[in-house]
């Protein structure tokens, strides 16, 4: 057989190290319950823990959309326990996209 190749495996390499930027995504409405909100936060401490940025979704429908308030203070609640959790986050602006309210949290440096 033929020794492997060292510029695939350099590259190889390369992509490992890119992924410890991928974005993951958790989603949630303002009125999740809470086991369902228990899961989200143990993924995302788990991603964050991983070096992994995560985006934070707070989905609102029809009439919810009045109600934008509660889903900052769900982000809020949610970034505290995450601290709590043992896992310092800081975030970015929270931002409204169409029916989401929208923020990414990552590591503190």
């Amino acid at each position: 057989f033929f020794p492997k190749n060292p510029k695939k495996k350099k590259k190889k390499e390369q992509m490992k190290k890119a992924r410890s930027n991928e974005i993951k995504e958790v989603k949630m409405s303002y009125k999740i319950g809470e086991a369902d909100y228990q899961v989200r936060r143990r993924a995302a401490v788990k991603f964050v823990q991983a070096g992994m940025r995560v985006k934070l979704v707070i989905q609102f429908r029809g009439r919810e959309q009045q109600h934008i308030n509660l889903g900052d203070d769900l982000i809020a609640r949610f970034i505290s326990e995450l601290e709590e959790e043992g896992a310092p986050v800081q975030k970015t602006k929270t931002v409204r996209e169409g029916r989401d309210l929208t923020t990414i949290l990552s590591l503190k440096t």
